[in-house]
């Protein structure tokens, strides 16, 4: 089995402008919510996001 992770860039000044499904699917998904990308830090990300946010910072340098 495999889990996919995506990550969006979103720049916006009202969330509530883009629609999001919050429910669960009634297989394997819990739903998606909206996250500041300045709320995770090396506690509360998985290796992926934080893969993800290290190869964003090397290439804002």
């Amino acid at each position: 089995m495999h889990h996919i992770g995506i990550l969006y860039n979103v720049a916006s000044d009202r969330v509530d402008q883009w629609m999001l499904k919050t429910e669960s699917d009634g297989e394997d998904s819990l739903g998606a919510s909206w996250i500041d990308i300045a709320m995770f830090t090396e506690n509360n990300a998985t290796p992926f996001v934080q893969h993800v946010l290290g190869a964003r910072t090397k290439a804002a340098e």
